[in-house]
C-alpha cells in the first residue's frame, strides 16, 4: 500500500474566495483516497468492527438511513469497489442509549493520504462575550452535515463501506464521518455557502446580533467552525 502523500492535483485548494460558488473549487476539494492505492490496485475489503446487538442496531438503521438518502450507494456500473472504510460504533457522551456510527479511515488506509487541513476552534470568548442577561441560547444541530457535499467520482471505488447486516458493499457518495479532512471540506464550502446567502438575502445583512457555530464530529473529538 503506498501511503505517500497526495499529489499537488489532487491536494485541497486551501483558500477559496470567500463568496464564490464552492462547486468551482471541487477539483481541488478531493478526498485523495485513490492515491493511497495506485501501487496495489486490487480490491482489500476489511471486516467491520466487531459490535454488540445495540451497537448493531444502530450501525444498521444509520446505514439504512444513508442509503435512503443516496449518500450511500451502488458504485456507478463499470466501477469496482477496491477498498472500503470498516464501521464501528462508539456510544455519544452524555447521552446514554445514543450512539455514533463513524467509517474507520484510519483503518481503511484512506486517511494516510487525506490532506489534514485545519479546523479553527472558537474562542472562549466569542460565545461567552455574547451572552447577557435575559438573553437565550439555541443549539442548531446540522444533522449528516458532512454527507451533503459529494465525493469525487475517482475516489470512489476507494471510499467503501460494508453494509453491517447484509455485508453488501456500497460507496460513499458524499463526504465520510471519519475521513480526515471532512471537517474542513465541510466548513470551508459551508462558510461559502452563508457568505453566499447573506449577499443575496437582505434579511441576513447588517450587524449581526450574534454568533453563530455549526458543528460536525470526529473520531477524536469535535470541530467547529464559526460563521
Amino acid at each position: 500500500m503506498c501511503t505517500a502523500p497526495p499529489s499537488a492535483e489532487v491536494r485541497m485548494n486551501p483558500y477559496p474566495s470567500f463568496g464564490s460558488n464552492p462547486l468551482f473549487y471541487w477539483e481541488e476539494l478531493r478526498t485523495g483516497a485513490r492515491q493511497n492505492f495506485l501501487e496495489r490496485p486490487e480490491p482489500h475489503i476489511r471486516p467491520n468492527a466487531p459490535m454488540d446487538e445495540e451497537m448493531l442496531e444502530a450501525a444498521i438503521q444509520f446505514v439504512d438511513e444513508l442509503v435512503e438518502l443516496g449518500v450511500l450507494r451502488h458504485i456507478d456500473e463499470g466501477l469496482k469497489v477496491l477498498t472500503n472504510a470498516p464501521l464501528f460504533v462508539v456510544g455519544k457522551d452524555g447521552q446514554p442509549g445514543e450512539w455514533r456510527v463513524i467509517a474507520d479511515m484510519l483503518r481503511g488506509g484512506q486517511n494516510d493520504c487525506v490532506g489534514q487541513d485545519p479546523v479553527f476552534m472558537p474562542r472562549i470568548a466569542h460565545i461567552v462575550d455574547q451572552m447577557y442577561t435575559g438573553g437565550f441560547s439555541a443549539v442548531v444541530d446540522l444533522s449528516k452535515f458532512f454527507y451533503n457535499f459529494p465525493t469525487h467520482p475517482e475516489d470512489r471505488p476507494y471510499l467503501g463501506l460494508l453494509h453491517p447486516k447484509t455485508e453488501e458493499l456500497l460507496t460513499y457518495y458524499g463526504l465520510a464521518m471519519g475521513a480526515g479532512n471532512s471537517p474542513a471540506i465541510a466548513c470551508r464550502i459551508g462558510l461559502a455557502f452563508v457568505r453566499l446567502v447573506k449577499e443575496k438575502f437582505d434579511v441576513f445583512q447588517g450587524e449581526a446580533k450574534a454568533n453563530c457555530y455549526w458543528t460536525g464530529f470526529r473520531s477524536d473529538g469535535n470541530s467547529h467552525h464559526s460563521i
